[in-house]
């Protein structure tokens, strides 16, 4: 059965570094489906957490490897820094370099307008621009810290007391839960969308941020809005153009087990890629980690991968001259 095939996917919120994060699932939809262009729209990589402590369980190996083969293969790919994420737009870091220099990824430090084949024109960013008036700042990193305690803790212990009986709770179902106060934010946000779309003259914006996904019209501007990839938050939601130039969701679903190493599953991999153009050494993997690590290093961070030396591409930078030199010019 042959693979559907797409002008453009749009990812959101993998947060790669919170223990949440269905990587697996992630390799499984990049895999699944045939595209031109890869745009990852923020919080790619969860800095916050990354800081705090060190996760890279062995099934982002795969994941790397994955994103690196399809770059090898053409697709191109594109990168917007979200909130979690905001330094990989630090163009002196590793893994900036990287990146651009090596694998011709662009960094979007902004937004980008996205003209589809219907000649239709969409805003293209985060999100987090949205937040001015809501969650935002030390809050927003407090209440982030709060939900993934809950999220880290296994299922029957994510509870709360309540009037001396504790009661399951999940705080993201909480703040997801329509209330007078919901309806007042989401008016407000969508009232911002609309006027964002008209100040730029686009027929639509699509971002992530939220973790809500969905696709409405708000009086002629079409609204998309992806998903994230937390295993207790499936399914995923990718938003994509198809073929037609129509903007459009699909839904993905989780992996059974989130901890599962692919690497020791048999049969193809961009490791063992027949052909050599498009296979990905383990080395290249292993940079990509360190570039990482290196950008948000935590006190458990293993040494490896913080003692690595990585490539860097910058031009020297020019020496004043001292007066003695003898300067050279070709007629």
């Amino acid at each position: 059965m042959a693979k559907p095939t797409f002008p453009i996917v749009w990812k959101f919120d993998l947060h790669l570094g919170a223990k949440s994060t269905d990587a697996q699932a992630i390799t499984n939809s990049l895999l699944a489906v045939n595209f031109k262009t890869l745009e990852l729209t923020g919080d790619n990589f969860d800095g916050w957490k990354l800081r705090r402590r060190w996760w890279w369980p062995p099934h982002y190996n795969l994941l790397m490897a994955t994103l690196i083969y399809l770059i090898k293969k053409g697709v191109c790919v594109r990168i917007h820094p979200g909130n979690h994420d905001p330094e990989i737009a630090d163009q002196d870091s590793a893994l900036y370099q990287i990146l651009t220099r090596r694998y011709g990824v662009e960094i979007i430090t902004n937004f980008r307008i996205h003209t589809t084949s219907k000649n239709k024109k969409f805003l293209v960013l985060h999100g987090d621009v949205f937040d001015s008036g809501f969650i935002q700042g030390e809050l927003g990193l407090w209440i982030d810290s709060l939900e993934q305690l809950l999220m880290d803790r296994p299922a029957p212990l994510q509870t709360i007391v309540l009037q001396g009986e504790r009661k399951p709770f999940s705080l993201a179902k909480h703040l997801a839960t329509a209330s007078t106060r919901l309806v007042q934010v989401m008016s407000a946000f969508d009232q911002t969308v609309y006027t964002m779309a008209n100040t730029h003259r686009v027929d639509g914006i699509i971002h992530g941020h939220t973790h809500i996904p969905y696709i409405r019209n708000i009086n002629g501007i079409l609204h998309a809005v992806g998903g994230c990839w937390d295993h207790k938050r499936a399914p995923y939601e990718d938003i994509v153009e198809d073929e037609d130039g129509n903007i459009m969701m699909l839904n993905w679903p989780a992996t059974p087990d989130p901890t599962l190493d692919l690497l020791s599953i048999e049969g193809w991999t961009p490791f063992n890629e027949p052909d050599p153009r498009y296979r990905v050494s383990e080395h290249e993997v292993f940079e990509m980690a360190a570039a990482v690590a290196q950008l948000w290093p935590a006190v458990d961070t293993p040494e490896d991968l913080l003692n690595y030396r990585l490539p860097y591409w910058q031009e020297p930078k020019p020496q004043p001259l001292s007066g003695q030199e003898t300067v050279h010019y070709v007629a």
